[in-house]
């Protein structure tokens, strides 16, 4: 194997174990964890999605704040602002929450438990791309674009 590989080697084996690493920990967080509902109450300040449509341009925050009740008492979980809106103020979802300590929450939803390995997931994905970009451009024209 030439030396000029050997880098985009240790990237792509770091970002792999990264993920397995992430998911693993996120997975074991959550083993301990009690699930009950809650109700967006209102967004946070993390994340906004505008679009722009027909000359009119729409914002959307992407960052949820959910009320959840546990033992009658009333707890907040905080969304991590993955940058998917699909949130509505009233909205009902799914928290996991330490029992012994329901400040330590999650959200559930995939993108909100499983935020850093979808983050390592995102650029593992874009360099293996790019590096079959690259062999394709290679096995047409008998040059590399790195």
């Amino acid at each position: 194997m030439p030396l000029r590989y050997i880098p985009a080697l240790i990237i792509f084996t770091s970002l792999t174990a990264s993920s397995i690493f992430f998911f693993k920990k996120d997975f074991e967080y959550l083993a301990g964890m009690k699930r009950t509902e809650g109700v967006v109450i209102r967004f946070g300040a993390k994340s906004v999605s505008t679009t722009t449509s027909g000359g009119s341009s729409a914002s959307r925050n992407t960052q949820p704040i959910i009320r959840f009740n546990v033992e009658g008492e009333s707890y907040l979980a905080e969304g991590r602002a993955m940058g998917i809106p699909r949130w509505e103020m009233g909205q009902a979802s799914g928290v996991y929450y330490d029992p012994e300590n329901p400040k330590k929450n999650r959200i559930d939803r995939f993108d909100e438990k499983f935020f850093y390995a979808l983050i390592c997931l995102f650029f593992l994905s874009g360099g293996l791309l790019f590096s079959l970009v690259n062999f394709t451009y290679y096995k047409k024209t008998g040059k590399v674009l790195s």
